[in-house]
């Protein structure tokens, strides 16, 4: 098949075991020299592509694809050059053009394993190493088709000849058509010319058409790299290794297919996670002595790649070249700093002997054993090098910073933020609560954790770190106001589910809403989980896997999700209290009260809740746990990969499915995905209440039974007893069971008051001489739910803010809430009263008519803005406010914001 038209076409031809490769090339040639004048149409065609991209014609661009699709069919070629510009700097409109044009034969019947592999490749959300290293153990493994396996070793190491032959590969290609065919001998053309096998060479140039290869020279000519880097959008210190990524849907172009070739033979077997390594890499840069030198390379300019193209895998390739020949010496932790900054991949490139040869021990250098520890843990991840890292950061930020980690966030921070980044990224919740020398109580965790947040938000600019750092500190203060307020049921925090899925899957959803179409088409059937290729091709498997994920961290998550609702059940002993605990007072009382009369049943009585304290010590141990290898027998499943669970799987994939396609914003379905995932875990609680309801009927006292024969009323006194224990059973664990419920609302709520009461509290803690006289009037019972919990605590933070910096310290603070309703809505009218402090009641009335007033443009952009030019902006941000408003009264003033809740 010369020119195939679909993917499908192609997977129909039977791949045989390769022949000597004089054979393979004689096929070829046959094929080569039949379709010539084709295939150098074909070539003229893609260097006119070529052209109008790289000029950035995209009118012309889109005309050439389709008259290249009409005439020559589907090509693995062309394929890759469609994903490599669906990740470039192109505009979204082309992009989509490319997926429902180009790359569609490549979708049916499902996602192509080629397709996945170069495209997961270039995805700049996804890591290029990781991706490269994944697709190379499926090879290992034998879990991809060899046919497919061939070109996904070409794609990345080309050098390797020794996995799959020259011969495997020509007829891996060969498969796709003659286009596909001739680029790739054009390829071994020249891998052959760079490693010296004259034979193959000259085997393989006797296959190709004299005309042929004339034609390639003339219509393929060296492109500077930097208008590459300008296309995919490569501006950053990363340009170099997204080159990289790319360049093998541009290999045509002579000096792109050397940069290619360079890197592979530099540092391929590394990128492969394959050591001990060649030491190639000085061949491609030189050795370096210093960091300065890897810093400001003058061999950018000589190799004439400038700096538009010089970047970070560069100069972690001198640094590799350096290691080989052991010329590096770092000074200090300045300078590693430096150089990490604008490195990539140290740990994973470097061997464990290569790393510590470059980094040997200064324990007189808080900063440099810090960054060696992290580096060291990151490569090695034992239980002894995590320590050793905490170790080192709480030595440094304790000694050097106050303790404080945004001092050492800031002192490391760069314009490239690489380093400061990672350590942005290590400091969540779980690692902070393990610095014991840092942090002594819960607290000072969040308190750091806030903190941190805080900084990334104010560092990145970034909207969504800023409102997951408010959350967490309402979060705290309200924990302290509320007390136990969920404590008596089953919670997920649905602000921190929902970031998670934004931060950690997102990007897999706005990928499959593409393929949505091909997801609705398929409405039920096994889900396939497990088989690790349908979940890379099939795009209804890799929603499903998608979803299953989401699913899992929804109950395993130990911060906010299911399990850590079930850890503060087992830890603080509540279920084995309120069973066994709190029923011995009974037990014992009429253990006592028959000891002597009927020592038998005294005995069967605490043979009973012997048996029943272990049964519900199981319990809580073994199976009211999510299930884990520790913990096989845990009830709670967090999969979607059981049978009960199948329908709604289907049900929940084609739901989200149809709302990726209804709806271009990912977050409708992030909300669906979280309601889904209680319905799917009532199977889960439905499964856990069936045991404890078994457990409840296994231990049933029999009240009937005769314990005596020479009184009978003894026998109903016990009788009763046992009756009325059966009772006291009974209602325990129903209020387990009430446990095991989905609460009634999975939005943060809080009354007004309440909301008012934690504000107070944070304003106190910042402000030490803020101690107001608190009235608090209306019905400030009201309830906040969901985005109003938010926007409330803003207004309400501004107002008690300004009467803590500006009014009386221990002045009137009142709180007034009114509301009324008509046929439009209910209205809200909250009111802050503070007193003016003495003295300056003229210059603060100025201030707050003028920002009462002033231009709200700028007032959520600039920190040094009046709260109330932030409070007036909010009406035109959020459609329920309609209105901020101020009164003076003699020595008062009186903020007032109004509010109109629509019903419906």
């Amino acid at each position: 098949m010369d020119f195939p038209r679909s993917a499908r076409e192609v997977e129909e031809i039977p791949f045989w075991q390769s022949g000597a490769f004089e054979f393979e090339l004689a096929g070829e040639r046959l094929r080569l020299a039949e379709a010539t004048e084709s295939i150098a149409n074909a070539l003229t065609l893609i260097s006119e592509l070529n052209t109008s991209i790289l000029a950035g014609d995209i009118d012309n661009a889109k005309r050439k694809f389709m008259l290249f699709k009409a005439e020559f069919g589907a090509s693995l070629w062309i394929a890759n050059k469609a994903n490599s510009l669906r990740h470039s700097a192109l505009p979204t409109e082309f992009k989509h053009f490319l997926y429902h044009n180009v790359v569609s034969p490549f979708l049916v019947p499902r996602r192509h394993l080629l397709a996945v592999a170069f495209e997961d490749s270039v995805d700049h959300e996804r890591d290029y190493v990781d991706i490269r290293r994944s697709l190379q153990r499926l090879i290992k493994e034998d879990r991809a088709p060899i046919s497919n396996a061939i070109i996904i070793k070409d794609i990345f190491n080309p050098f390797d000849l020794q996995t799959f032959s020259a011969s495997d590969r020509v007829q891996a290609y060969s498969r796709w058509g003659v286009l596909d065919s001739i680029a790739n001998l054009m390829r071994l053309r020249e891998l052959f010319r760079l490693t010296g096998d004259t034979r193959s060479r000259e085997l393989l140039e006797s296959a190709i058409p004299d005309k042929l290869i004339r034609h390639w020279e003339s219509v393929f000519h060296p492109n500077k790299l930097r208008e590459f880097c300008r296309l995919l959008g490569a501006t950053d210190q990363f340009r170099d290794l997204t080159l990289l990524s790319h360049a093998p849907a541009w290999d045509e172009f002579p000096n792109v297919f050397a940069y290619r070739l360079n890197i592979e033979r530099a540092i391929g077997s590394r990128l492969d996670g394959i050591f001990p390594s060649p030491k190639n890499a000085a061949s491609y840069l030189p050795a370096a002595s210093s960091v300065g030198e890897i810093l400001e390379p003058q061999i950018a300019t000589e190799r004439e790649l400038g700096p538009e193209v010089y970047g970070a895998l560069h100069r972690t390739i001198q640094l590799i070249a350096s290691c080989e020949t052991s010329e590096m010496k770092i000074p200090d932790g300045r300078e590693l700093s430096k150089l990490l900054d604008e490195t990539i991949n140290v740990p994973i490139l470097l061997s464990s002997s290569e790393l510590r040869n470059l980094l040997p021990r200064k324990t007189d250098d808080g900063l440099y054993e810090t960054l060696r520890a992290a580096l060291i843990d990151t490569q090695e991840t034992t239980q002894k090098t995590d320590h050793h890292m905490r170790r080192s950061l709480q030595q440094l930020v304790g000694q050097q910073f106050g303790g404080d980690l945004t001092k050492f966030l800031e002192h490391i921070d760069t314009h490239r933020a690489h380093v400061s980044s990672f350590f942005l990224n290590t400091f969540n919740e779980a690692f902070l609560t393990s610095l014991y020398d840092l942090f002594k109580t819960p607290d000072d965790v969040n308190e750091a954790q806030i903190a941190v947040l805080e900084w990334h938000a104010d560092r990145f600019d970034d909207q969504i770190v800023r409102t997951s750092a408010k959350s967490y500190r309402l979060s705290q203060v309200l924990r302290k106001i509320r007390g136990s307020i969920d404590e008596t049921r089953i919670y997920v925090d649905p602000i921190r589910f929902f970031e998670w899925i934004q931060e950690y899957k997102s990007n897999d959803l706005r990928a499959l809403s593409l393929q949505a179409q091909e997801v609705l088409e398929v409405d039920d059937g096994d889900l396939a989980l497990a088989d690790p290729v349908r979940v890379r091709v099939d795009p209804r498997t890799r929603l499903l896997k998608v979803l299953d994920d989401c699913y899992a961290e929804f109950c395993r998550n130990k911060l906010f999700g299911i399990t850590s609702y079930v850890g503060r059940r087992i830890r603080h002993g509540t279920l084995h209290g309120t069973l066994v605990i709190e029923l011995q007072t009974s037990v014992n009382e009429i253990a006592t009260k028959f000891r002597l009369s009927c020592p038998r049943f005294v005995r069967y009585l605490e043979s009973w809740f012997s048996d029943f304290d272990a049964a519900i010590y199981h319990m809580a141990a073994e199976q009211i746990h999510v299930r884990s290898k520790d913990k096989p027998e845990g009830l709670i499943h967090a999969t979607l990969n059981e049978p009960r669970k199948l329908d709604i799987a289907n049900t929940m994939s084609q739901d989200i499915a149809q709302r990726m396609m209804d709806y271009s914003q990912i977050n409708y379905s992030i909300v669906a995905i979280h309601e889904y995932c209680w319905r799917i875990f009532e199977i889960d609680l439905e499964r856990t209440r069936e045991v404890l309801e078994g457990l409840r009927r296994k231990f049933i006292l029999d009240p009937d039974r005769r314990w005596t024969t020479d009184s009978m009323e003894l026998n109903e006194l016990i009788s009763s007893d046992l009756r009325g224990l059966n009772s006291e059973l009974q209602r325990r664990f129903k209020i387990v069971q009430s446990w095991l419920t989905k609460p009634s609302s999975a939005s943060p709520s809080a009354s007004i008051e309440l909301m008012f009461e934690a504000v107070l509290d944070e304003i106190k803690q910042r402000y030490e001489h803020f101690d107001p006289q608190v009235s608090l009037k209306g019905n400030t019972n009201l309830d906040l739910i969901g985005h109003r919990f938010h926007y409330f605590y803003d207004a309400i933070y501004i107002l008690v803010g300004n009467a803590a910096r500006h009014g009386v310290q221990g002045g009137l603070l009142e709180l007034e809430v009114s509301s009324n309703n008509d046929e439009h809505g209910l209205y809200w009218s909250i009111s802050v009263t503070s007193e003016l402090r003495p003295g300056q009641e003229t210059e603060s009335k100025r201030q707050i008519d003028a920002a009462m007033v002033a231009d709200t443009d700028d007032a959520i952009s600039t920190n040094t803005n009046s709260g109330i030019k932030k409070l007036r902006r909010s009406v035109q941000e959020v459609d329920e406010i309609i209105g901020v408003r101020h009164l003076y009264h003699t020595n008062k003033v009186t903020l007032t914001f109004d509010l109109r809740l629509l019903r419906g």
